[in-house]
Formats: C-alpha cells, sequence, structure tokens
C-alpha cells in the first residue's frame, strides 16, 4: 500500500501494489475474484 499524500496537481490518496521481484518494479494489484452483477 502506498500513500500518496502530497501530489503536484494531482489527487491524493491509497494505492495498492504489488511488487515484482523478478523484473524490480512495482505494479497495480489485481484482484482475485471478479463478479458480474
Amino acid at each position: 500500500e502506498v500513500i500518496i499524500g502530497k501530489q503536484r496537481n494531482g489527487p491524493i490518496g491509497t494505492c495498492r501494489l504489488t511488487f515484482q521481484g523478478q523484473f524490480t518494479r512495482f505494479d497495480n494489484l489485481a484482484f482475485e475474484g471478479y463478479s458480474q452483477q
């Protein structure tokens, strides 16, 4: 989880991320269990 506390000309908030060690990078967290309504 990354907390964006201050950003120039942009929103603040929280981002859920996952770390991919083999590529040494962070990506958006893909949620499991997608459900259609």
